[in-house]
Parts: structure tokens; C-alpha cells; sequence
């Protein structure tokens, strides 16, 4: 197996994996919050987790719609060369949109943990 080949397939493992984790920490967050959203740091999280999603979903749209485009110049004649091209700037913006998912998912955890230990006392009552 290729090196890029190997690479695309541990990125699709960790953007799956990551996926799992945004979901948990959402429903982690609704638990521990739902009665106080007022908590500053609380929508930011929430808005950190939608912001994931939407570059998840925002990483795949791109390279199919950029495949597209690229297979639609093939029937009308275009070089092998400019697909390759095509191929590589695909994968660079996943792999750029990848690295941003993952930040903003480090981004998240940091503001739950920080929500977390400020409004401790606050979540003991609770439970």
C-alpha cells in the first residue's frame, strides 16, 4: 500500500473516531449544562462542536464536488496531467480542512474542561 493511500486511510479512521467523540462530548455537555446555558463558556462549546461537524461535513462536500468538476472536464478532453493536479489539490484541502477539525475539536474539549472545573460546585449539586 502507498504512503498516501496509508495516509487517507488513518485520516477516514481519525475523522470517524473524532466524529464519535464530538457526539459524545455534545451529549456530555447537554447533560451536565441544559439547566445553564448561561454558563459563558457553554455555547461556545456547543457552537465549537457544531463548527466540527460543519467542516467535517464542509471536507467530504469539497472532494466530491471538486471530483466532479474534474471527471466532467474529462469527457470533454482533458489531459491526464491537469487530473493529477486536480487529485492533489483535493487532497490538499482535506488534509488542511483535517487538521482544522482536529484543532477545533482540542478547542472544544479545552472549553468543556474549563466549564467543567469552573462551575464544579455547581455540577455536584446537580448530582
Amino acid at each position: 500500500m502507498e504512503t498516501h493511500e496509508l495516509l487517507k486511510e488513518n485520516t477516514d479512521k481519525v475523522s470517524t473516531l473524532c466524529r464519535n467523540i464530538v457526539y459524545a462530548l455534545i451529549a456530555t455537555t447537554w447533560l451536565l449544562f441544559s439547566d445553564s446555558l448561561h454558563v459563558p463558556t457553554v455555547p461556545w462549546t456547543f457552537i465549537t462542536l457544531a463548527l466540527y461537524l460543519f467542516i467535517d461535513v464542509l471536507q467530504y462536500l469539497s472532494k466530491v464536488i471538486i471530483a466532479h468538476i474534474a471527471y466532467r472536464r474529462e469527457f470533454k478532453g482533458t489531459t491526464l496531467k491537469f487530473l493529477k493536479e486536480i487529485s492533489q489539490w483535493i487532497d490538499c484541502i482535506s488534509y488542511w480542512l483535517f487538521y482544522t477539525k482536529v484543532l477545533v475539536l482540542l478547542t472544544a474539549i479545552i472549553l468543556l474542561g474549563i466549564s467543567i472545573y469552573n462551575y464544579r460546585d455547581m455540577l455536584l449539586l446537580k448530582f
